[in-house]
């Protein structure tokens, strides 16, 4: 028999919750779940298991389907769907004759290869078109009645509405029965990842927000993070980049470093990479977190809540730029709430004026700083080994110098002992620019320490500091014995307690500490590290152009 791919989901999440299960294991499996005549092959198992990817972005009317029907011009669709979602989140009327003079503007920009067809898109395409999406920004009547305050489901709140976005969440928390735990936060960022450590080399176009050259835009990344209230749980990832496919011998991991780009395809590669490290790389020319990209990822993580923990629901308190429009909004276990995105605010100062925070995401009250400062002083050691190699001669058969940071690792606590040990024996060469440049798979490799490695009561200092949520009596307030406390919720006992001693500027002590320790010419201030203008910078589009999302849908 052949399996839906509602069945394929299933056997995907069987393989991941069981990892000592054998293909021939959950072919038995699924004769018994299935009734099947006989198990299905090996091979039936190993392909449902290496499209888990793009099964577990499957939308719910898919999951009767066998196998999905194969379409024209994918990459078209792919574009039209992500320009129409932009559109109706912009209020632009999308017709019939607006979607096939759209869908002929693109189609006439696209590569000879990605092309079916003459261009022309009647008026039954375009309408069968517009079905499939299902369309639905706000929820249906009886969405709206059952909200705190019979909102729609894709209500923004701004920044004057935080007393009355307050109550909406106290409101919808009793409501629906959330715990600290089923509260999330979900930002994304750029990273430079091979950013110069030493800034005779023009850095210009990062640090002071310019238009970016081709050397600088290629060696950056957008990273999307998220997290519960007590950092319990972090969801996975998402990485875009440039490169569809890329090198992955300099692996710390031995099942990648033999894999040569020849012989294995984009998928293959990518699902590997998935399996390794735990989190979803893809890629576009602009690097941009697509909404049809943050579609998938919510789609995949309903589909784990839904077999894993069927009765789970979850918040995600997100803003409501670009990468977030989704053009569903409606989940059965996840629940949207959209804050106005605060790039669009007109502040000089972007998202912050003598300390006052211009937005209440919780990854912008030190998350994301914490992030990064984990991701540099990886970046830092890494560049130290390289000079001390290149300043006595050293070559990569020989033994690695003592300040090289294992798997296991926690950046922080990297003993800064190895480095003055070494800092007086030797005058160190001064590196070249080419010796910044870092393969992107020990980049993937950092990202996924520093998230790791990221604290717990970091992160929930730092949803502390929002003040959206009542998180208990925020640390130097005093309270009059007359009025009442701020409430706890007993859950967060534990991690409120042990924020009570923790050393909250542990990691950028770190940092500075490293810092001094690579030999530049014009050394970075650690505040400028950490505030590259182009690194805080967010894809909001007013209006979606074609080129630009043409761009966000082809990769180099």
């Amino acid at each position: 028999m052949g399996y839906t791919i509602k069945q394929k989901i299933d056997i995907c999440w069987k393989a991941e919750s069981n990892p000592q299960m054998t293909q021939a294991d959950l072919a038995l499996w699924a004769l018994k779940e299935y009734g099947s005549k006989k198990p299905p092959s090996q091979t039936t198992i190993s392909r449902i298991l290496s499209s888990k990817n793009e099964l577990l972005a499957s939308k719910e009317t898919e999951f009767k389907l066998v196998r999905r029907r194969k379409q024209s011009n994918p990459l078209l669709r792919r574009i039209l769907t992500e320009w129409i979602t932009q559109a109706t989140w912009e209020n632009i009327p999308i017709t019939t004759p607006v979607i096939q003079l759209t869908a002929n503007a693109i189609w006439t920009r696209l590569p000879t290869k990605e092309k079916d067809g003459n261009g022309i898109f009647n008026q039954k395409w375009c309408n069968h078109f517009l079905r499939g999406l299902n369309i639905n920004l706000t929820g249906t009547p009886d969405d709206h009645a059952q909200n705190p305050g019979k909102y729609p489901l894709n209500k923004v709140w701004k920044l004057e509405d935080k007393v009355e976005l307050k109550s909406y969440l106290k409101q919808l928390i009793h409501t629906e029965g959330y715990s600290p735990q089923d509260i999330f936060t979900i930002d994304e960022f750029q990273l430079f990842y091979s950013l110069p450590l030493d800034q005779i080399f023009d850095v210009s176009s990062i640090d002071k927000g310019l238009k970016q050259n081709s050397s600088t835009s290629a060696s950056s990344l957008t990273i999307m993070l998220g997290c519960n209230i007590d950092g319990s749980e972090k969801l996975t990832p998402l990485i875009v980049g440039n490169y569809d496919k890329f090198e992955v011998s300099k692996s710390s991991n031995s099942s990648l470093k033999n894999i040569s780009l020849e012989t294995i395809s984009q998928h293959t590669l990518m699902n590997k990479i998935t399996e390794t490290y735990h989190l979803s790389y893809k890629s576009n020319t602009n690097k941009w977190i697509t909404s049809s990209m943050f579609q998938n990822y919510l789609l995949t993580l309903e589909h784990k809540l839904t077999n894993v923990s069927p009765n789970r629901k979850i918040l995600i308190i997100l803003d409501d730029s670009s990468s977030h429009r989704t053009i569903n909004i409606k989940f059965s276990n996840i629940r949207l709430c959209f804050l106005k995105n605060n790039t669009n605010h007109k502040n000089p100062y972007h998202s912050s004026y003598n300390g006052i925070k211009f937005d209440y995401l919780p990854m912008n009250f030190g998350i994301v700083e914490e992030f990064k400062i984990l991701y540099r002083i990886q970046q830092y050691l890494e560049m130290i080994n390289l000079q001390r190699r290149k300043s006595r001669r050293l070559n990569d058969k020989e033994e690695l110098l003592e300040c090289e940071l294992s798997n296991d690792d926690h950046p922080a606590d990297f003993n800064l002992e190895y480095l003055r040990n070494e800092s007086s024996s030797t005058a160190m060469e001064v590196l070249s620019e080419s010796d910044y440049t870092i393969p992107l798979i020990k980049v993937i490799e950092w990202i996924k320490r520093a998230w790791d490695s990221l604290s717990s009561e970091k992160i929930f200092i730092s949803w502390r500091k929002t003040n959206l949520i009542e998180l208990g009596p925020r640390p130097g307030l005093q309270f009059a014995l007359t009025l009442p406390q701020p409430y706890l919720h007993p859950s967060l006992t534990p991690i409120a307690s042990r924020c009570a001693t923790y050393e909250t500027n542990k990691s950028y002590n770190t940092l500075a500490n490293i810092m001094s320790h690579l030999n530049v010419v014009i050394p970075w201030e650690i505040e400028d590290l950490l505030g590259l203008v182009n690194e805080r910078a967010k894809i909001t589009l007013i209006y979606a152009s074609i080129e630009e999302i043409i761009g966000s849908c082809l990769s180099d």
